[in-house]
């Protein structure tokens, strides 16, 4: 994929390029940002507490126009008690091992809450989320990449197409690209939350990670039929393999024009 460079002055929130892929300027961010991953279950009891601290910060930050990223990464190991969670993935398990074995754990818990892949906490712990969420905000505090992103809701039940661009390349660094959709609500009939109505925001829906080899480039991620682009975002965020530091992230309406 060819990208062009823009001819414009350098702006203070970064770099504005042309995606050639669908012609539009994608500019990389480097201000605070806070990307909080929920490892959850709707076959957990101990969850709905925690998904309503994640969707709490996710409007109260919002609001404030903060860059708060949620995603809510639903596991597979609570399945076999009864219900089996819809928006559950084994590689999201997957992922939540492998932050166990970053922060030297013996074993993966929900609900489990992790800011910017450098602190984590039991996620119905409100105070602590926030706590590190302001923590992560500060006006001195900046991303050590610039992220940017393009992309626009398929047709057809066609995969996303996203483009991303970033403005340096480090060593040792995945990008991981994410579609999240919010306003979910599911009716659970058996398990330990059976007879509830379990009410979502920034679920998980679609997710991809790459090695960048240059600083721009595209990727397809295959969409469910049943997501609504209206309530969807594309979350991308950098992290350092080794210490699963998220150093670099930027999120974007499925809609954006």
């Amino acid at each position: 994929m060819k990208t062009y460079l823009v001819a414009l002055s350098v702006l203070s929130l970064g770099t504005l390029w042309l995606s050639a892929a669908n012609a539009k300027p994608i500019e990389t961010h480097r201000g605070a940002f806070a990307v909080v991953e929920l490892f959850t279950s709707e076959g957990c009891s101990s969850c709905p507490p925690a998904d309503r601290v994640l969707q709490r910060l996710h409007r109260d930050h919002g609001a404030e126009g903060e860059r708060v990223f949620v995603l809510s990464f639903h596991v597979d190991y609570w399945n076999r008690l009864g219900w089996e969670d819809p928006f559950s993935r084994a590689e999201y398990s997957q992922r939540q091992r492998a932050y166990a074995h970053g922060f030297n754990q013996r074993s993966v818990y929900t609900p489990q809450m992790i800011v910017n892949g450098r602190s984590e906490f039991v996620g119905s712990r409100e105070d602590q989320a926030r706590r590190e969420v302001e923590r992560v905000l500060r006006p001195d505090q900046t991303a050590e990449v610039g992220v940017g992103l393009a992309a626009t809701a398929p047709e057809d039940d066609q995969p996303l197409q996203v483009d991303w661009r970033l403005d340096r390349l480090p060593g040792d660094v995945v990008l991981n690209v994410a579609v999240v959709e919010d306003g979910l609500n599911i009716d659970v009939p058996r398990g330990e939350n059976h007879g509830q109505t379990l009410r979502h925001d920034g679920v998980v829906r679609g997710f991809q990670t790459i090695t960048p080899t240059a600083k721009y480039g595209s990727l397809s991620i295959p969409l469910p039929q049943d997501l609504d682009p209206a309530a969807s975002a594309v979350v991308a965020f950098v992290q350092d393999e080794k210490t699963k530091r998220i150093i670099g992230a930027h999120r974007i309406s499925l809609t954006t024009p």
